[in-house]
This record gives structure tokens, C-alpha cells and sequence, in this order.
């Protein structure tokens, strides 16, 4: 279980880090290596932001009946399903509709409070009722057929809206009410985004925590090897997963040589002058070789 999670951890990781690096396709490559079975609701959520950067509405949509599958009361995933039917080239109206029936399940999931913050969860985003509300009467709202009810959606993201102080959107929702009430077209209108580059990241401590078990595997292959080479000098070490090699963390030490610890004579065994660039320590230090 704990190697399920460590890999988990350093997938979603990378997954991130590429993203953020505008490296698209990489990125979800890393997310795609992640094994189904320790897939969660919010891997699986960054997986479809990624697919959605690419331009594969399609593929975002897949992934995210996935996401609503493994937790359904997501509303920030009904929230995103909205958002990619609504951007779906495919069957404009059914599309709109079935971006409506998701808004309003976003909405259907806030019992108390009016909004919702995904921050301790990891992904940088405030969700509002009343901007569920408004998706759903702008998606109403391309569907001639449906003024009335997009009316009554618009209505309630009004009185939503008043209920919240400092609300951002109050003037976008007016405007459609105008809009809708006078039943006008204004193609000024958008619906109101979550953003397109906000995704789910792993937890820092358990990320951080990947870094210092990686470093401690490092040092016992340096011990391994230094048992059988005297002076050693190497410039990392590759890690292989599932037939490919990915480079997780490189250490460089230079000058390395089997020594005695200058406190003198140790149980642990023999100790190596190096310089460690990653990993928990820094810097030149004498560090402990274990099998």
C-alpha cells in the first residue's frame, strides 16, 4: 500500500510539474501511467484539465464521468462537465442541455454554505453557487426553447448573489437577466470559467517526504557501489517503472571516498565525504553508507 501511494504521489507530481510547464502531452502521459486501481476523484480531475488544455473535449468528458463515478457529491466536477459540454462541438443543443443538467447538479451539492474552497484539497479555487446557477441559465439560454427556465436559474443566481459580500460576478448575472427578460440576444455573454489551468496537486509534505526516500535508495546503491570502488564519482541515477525510465532525482558527488567518520570508529559501518544537490541534506557533509 505504501509503494501504491508513493507512486501515486510521484506521478501526480510530474503530472503537474509538465502541466505547469506547458508540456501538455507529457503530462498526461504521467497522469495515463498512474494504474487504474489507485486512481482517485482528484488525479483523475487533473487528468481531465489536462485532456481539456489538448482541445479533446471529448476525452475531458470521459475522464470526468470517472471522476463523478468515484465521488459523486464533486460539485466542482459537475462544475467542470458544464464547462466541457459546453465548449463540445458535437450536438450544440443536446450539449447544452446536458451542460445545464451538470451546472445544476454542481449547484444541487451546496446543503449549507453558498460557496465551497477546494484550497486545503489542493486545487486554488472558490466555488459559487450563484455561478452555477448563471452557467445554467446561460446554457438554458442558447436553447431558445428554454426561456422560462433559464429565467427562473438567472433569478436564483440573483438572489444568491445578494446573499454573498464582495461577490465578483453580480454584474455578469444582471446582464444576462437583462438579456434573457427582454429575451435579446447579447453575444458579449460567456459563461463563467473555473480556469483552465487549475488542477489538483499532491499534497507538499507527501511530496517532499518522496524526495527524502528517494535520497535514502540513493545512498545505499552509492554504498553498494562504493563497497566495490574505492573512489567513486557518478552524475545520476535513473529509476525504471513499468518498462520506462524516468529520471525521479539526481545527486551529484564529487570526490567520493570510502572513510572512517572523523568522530573515529563507528558501528554503522563506513561513512563517504560527498556533495549532496537534492535530497534532505546540502552541501558537503559526511553521510553513512548502508546496505
Amino acid at each position: 500500500m505504501a509503494n501504491a501511494t508513493s507512486q501515486l504521489i510521484a506521478q501526480w507530481h510530474e503530472g503537474v510539474t509538465l502541466f505547469n510547464n506547458k508540456d501538455y502531452n507529457g503530462s498526461l502521459a504521467a497522469f495515463r501511467a498512474i494504474p487504474e486501481e489507485i486512481h482517485t476523484a482528484k488525479t483523475l480531475f487533473s487528468c481531465a484539465v489536462v485532456c481539456r488544455a489538448l482541445g479533446d473535449s471529448e476525452g475531458a468528458a470521459q475522464v470526468l464521468e470517472t471522476v463523478i463515478e468515484r465521488d459523486p457529491h464533486m460539485a466542482v466536477a459537475y462544475f467542470l462537465m458544464g464547462i466541457v459540454c459546453l465548449e463540445s462541438k458535437a450536438g450544440k443543443n443536446s450539449r447544452n442541455q446536458d451542460a445545464q443538467h451538470y451546472f445544476n447538479k454542481a449547484s444541487q451539492e451546496f446543503k449549507v454554505r453558498n460557496e465551497v474552497s477546494y484550497a486545503t484539497l489542493g486545487l486554488r479555487f472558490r466555488l459559487h453557487k450563484a455561478v452555477c446557477e448563471y452557467n445554467c441559465a446561460f446554457a438554458l439560454f442558447k436553447i431558445n426553447q428554454q426561456r422560462d427556465e433559464a429565467q427562473a436559474f438567472i433569478e436564483a443566481a440573483q438572489h444568491t448573489a445578494a446573499s454573498q459580500a464582495n461577490f465578483k460576478q453580480t454584474g455578469q448575472i444582471n446582464e444576462l437577466f437583462t438579456a434573457i427578460s427582454s429575451n435579446k440576444k447579447n453575444n458579449k455573454l460567456k459563461h463563467i470559467d473555473i480556469g483552465k489551468d487549475l488542477m489538483f496537486t499532491p499534497p507538499k509534505t507527501k511530496v517532499d517526504a518522496l524526495g527524502k526516500k528517494s535520497y535514502m535508495r540513493e545512498a545505499k546503491m552509492v554504498g553498494k557501489l562504493a563497497r566495490e570502488n574505492s573512489d567513486i564519482t557518478f552524475e545520476g541515477i535513473q529509476q525504471f517503472e513499468e518498462g520506462k525510465a524516468r529520471v525521479k532525482n539526481v545527486i551529484r558527488a564529487t570526490h567520493v571516498a570510502i572513510t572512517n567518520y572523523p568522530g573515529g570508529n563507528n558501528s554503522h559501518g563506513s561513512y563517504y565525504r560527498g556533495q549532496a544537490e537534492c535530497g534532505p541534506c546540502s552541501g558537503t557533509s559526511w553521510l553513512p553508507l548502508w546496505d
